[in-house]
Parts: structure tokens; C-alpha cells; sequence
């Protein structure tokens, strides 16, 4: 527990610094419509490289961040560069694909929070369809009384709204049609050890005809496998799918070449 709590301590500390320090940085996953086998979003993620102690993944650090308000800053940071660096992309007449940007329960929360996304689209000049903010079931299902004049607001700006590793959490249906939702990105851990016949891929199947029915587009995270993407291809209401079987998330440099070299056709990457 001692450990636990220093290293949390640690990582607090140098929180305060990073976005001064411009320690953070942004890498992308491709998402790829199964239709086409193109490329048709990007998934930014936040890392972060702390010089004295190294590469710290989100995983250690954005809970940290989020207990000590610090969420704000950083979330605004992200929103901010993520946009500004897809418009750049479009400007350069590179596809004129979507970015989507994971929004956490504390962001989603504050009172400002659609103001904070409208500025960054004006600042940036990206179309509000080409932004999608993918929240967790956790943020939709706290505070219903704020969450839906949020996602009303939003949904009128002309951003896209997805539910994130739907699935895990304590998942209510009512909310898949009560509110103005775009799309459901169903979790990874639905993938393991996914075969014909088995559970996993009935509630996966179950989830992805349900959103489907109710007008909702269906991404599937963490494909790794040909096989995961053969049973997974077989659903014709799973429009959308990303993993490393396709890329890894990659930095700024490596995923502009990406765009330039292969800028209509995603085969296996990874």
C-alpha cells in the first residue's frame, strides 16, 4: 500500500509539470471499414514520456489524473491537438477522415464542457462531423440529468457521439435509444478466445444487431487475429473494426506516412 500511494504521489507531482513540459504526445489507430477495407476514422490515444522516470501508459496515469482534477487540462489538451492535427491533415489533401477522442466522466461533467468542444473547433477549423467523442456506459449512466442536455448539445454542434467498451460496465439498453447516440464500439474482451459457437461471439453477435437495428454504426476494438476478423466480418451489422491485427496506435510522423502511402487501402499493417 505504501508503494501504491508514493507512486501515486510521484506520478501527481510530475503531472503538474507534463503539459508545460509538452511531455505528452498523441499516437493514432487506424479504424477500418470492413465494406471497403479502408481506412475511416483514427482513434487518437495520449501517452506520455516523463524524462525522468520514462514512458508511463495511460493506464497509471489518467485515473491519477482524474482524482486530482487534473483530467481538465489534459482532456482540453488532447481534444485540442487531436483536432488541429486532422485539420492539418485535410488542408495537406490526405483523407478526410474522422477523429475520434475518448472523453472521460470528469470532462464530461464539468459545466463548461460543450463550450470547451465548441472553442476547439473553432480554433482548430474542423468540421464538427469529422470530431467524435467516444464515452464510457460509467459517464452516460452518472448524473442522467446532465448527461443528456450534454449529448443533445452536442449532437446539434454536429459531433458524433459513441459509447465506449460497451459492455463491461452495468449496460442499461433503455439509454441506446433514449439518447442521441451515433455508434457503439464494443469491447475487446469480447474477442477472447472468440470461436464459432462459443458465448462470447452469441452476446457479441446479440449486441451488434441490437445497436444495428436501433440505427447505430458498430466498431469492434482489439482484433488481432485473422480468425477474430473472419467471425467477426460474418456479422453483417459490424460495419467498423480496429486493432493490431491491422496497426498499432503509431505516432504523428509514422501515421501521416501511412495516410500518404496507402492513403485509400489499409491492408495488414501489424
Amino acid at each position: 500500500m505504501n508503494v501504491q500511494v508514493m507512486e501515486r504521489l510521484t506520478i501527481e507531482h510530475h503531472l503538474r509539470s507534463a503539459l508545460e513540459n509538452k511531455e505528452f504526445f498523441l499516437v493514432y489507430q487506424p479504424q477500418i471499414n470492413l465494406s471497403t477495407s479502408r481506412i475511416c476514422g483514427m482513434e487518437a490515444l495520449i501517452h506520455w514520456n516523463q524524462p525522468q522516470i520514462g514512458a508511463i501508459p495511460p493506464d497509471r496515469f489518467i485515473r491519477v489524473a482524474e482524482n486530482s482534477g487534473l483530467i481538465l487540462p489534459i482532456g482540453e489538451w488532447v481534444l485540442q491537438t487531436a483536432c488541429s492535427t486532422v485539420k492539418r491533415w485535410h488542408d495537406q489533401g490526405l483523407p478526410r477522415i474522422p477523429v475520434a477522442v475518448s472523453v472521460s466522466a470528469i470532462q464530461f461533467r464539468q459545466e463548461c464542457f460543450c463550450e470547451v468542444v465548441r472553442k476547439v473547433l473553432r480554433e482548430s477549423g474542423l468540421p464538427p462531423e469529422c470530431l467524435e467523442l467516444e464515452v464510457t456506459e460509467t459517464a452516460l449512466l452518472s448524473g442522467s440529468d446532465v448527461t443528456r442536455p450534454v449529448l443533445q448539445e452536442l449532437n446539434r454542434m454536429g459531433v458524433k457521439l459513441a459509447i465506449d467498451d460497451f459492455g463491461t460496465g452495468y449496460s442499461s439498453l433503455s439509454y441506446l435509444h433514449s439518447l442521441p447516440l451515433n455508434k457503439v464500439k464494443i469491447d475487446r474482451s469480447f474477442l477472447e478466445g472468440l470461436a464459432a459457437g462459443d458465448r462470447s461471439l452469441v452476446l457479441l453477435r446479440g449486441i451488434a444487431r441490437l445497436s444495428a437495428q436501433l440505427g447505430l454504426s458498430v466498431t469492434v476494438e482489439g482484433i488481432e487475429t485473422a480468425e477474430q476478423l473472419a467471425l467477426v466480418s460474418a456479422e453483417d451489422t459490424v460495419e467498423e473494426v480496429q486493432g493490431f491485427l491491422f496497426s498499432p496506435a503509431i505516432p504523428f510522423r509514422e501515421i501521416t506516412r501511412l495516410l500518404q502511402t496507402v492513403p485509400t487501402k489499409l491492408e495488414k499493417v501489424a
